[in-house]
C-alpha cells in the first residue's frame, strides 16, 4: 500500500461513524483490525502501566526497535493533520492537565516503513500493530497489563 493510500484509509477511520460497526465494542484497537485482518495487534492498559510506574517497559519496547521519531495523526478535529513527534519524549511529558502520553484523543503513530503502528486512545489504552513490534511488546510489557492480542 502506498503512503497516500495508507494515510487516506487512516483519515477515513478518523472521520467515520463506528457506532453501528461490529468493532465498536472493542474500540481501543478497531482501526488497526479494520485495515487488514491478519495484522498482529496487542493492546495494553496504559493507565495501569503509568500507575505502577512501569512506563519504562514501553520505552524499552521502542528502544529495542530504534523507534523514536514518528508521524502522528490525532482525531481532534474535522481535519487531522500529520506531524512528527518523539515518542520516547512523549512517554514522560504530561500535558497541562497532568495527563501522560496523549490519551485525551485517539492518536495514530507510524513511520515511513509502514511496518508498525501505535494507537493510543482516550480509554487509556495503547495498542501496538505489526509483527515485530507486537512480538517485542509482548516480551517487554508485563502480561498483567494486556487487554487483547491477535
Amino acid at each position: 500500500m502506498k503512503k497516500q493510500a495508507f494515510l487516506s484509509q487512516i483519515k477515513s477511520y478518523l472521520t467515520s461513524d463506528f457506532s453501528a460497526s461490529p468493532y465498536y465494542s472493542i474500540d481501543y484497537w478497531y482501526p488497526l483490525q479494520r485495515i487488514e485482518k491478519d495484522i498482529p495487534v496487542v493492546a495494553f492498559d496504559l493507565d495501569k502501566i503509568y500507575d505502577d510506574g512501569n512506563i519504562d517497559q514501553i520505552e524499552e519496547t521502542l528502544c529495542r526497535l530504534s523507534i523514536d521519531i514518528a508521524t502522528v495523526i490525532q482525531d481532534q478535529d474535522d481535519k487531522p493533520e500529520p506531524r512528527e513527534v518523539s515518542l520516547r519524549k512523549l512517554l514522560y511529558e504530561a500535558d497541562r492537565d497532568g495527563y501522560n502520553f496523549p490519551w485525551y484523543v485517539e492518536s495514530y503513530y507510524y513511520d515511513s516503513s509502514k511496518q508498525w503502528m501505535i494507537y493510543t486512545s482516550h480509554e487509556f489504552t495503547i495498542t501496538f500493530a505489526g509483527e515485530v513490534l507486537v512480538r517485542i511488546a509482548k516480551e517487554m510489557i508485563d502480561s498483567k497489563y494486556q487487554y487483547y492480542a491477535m
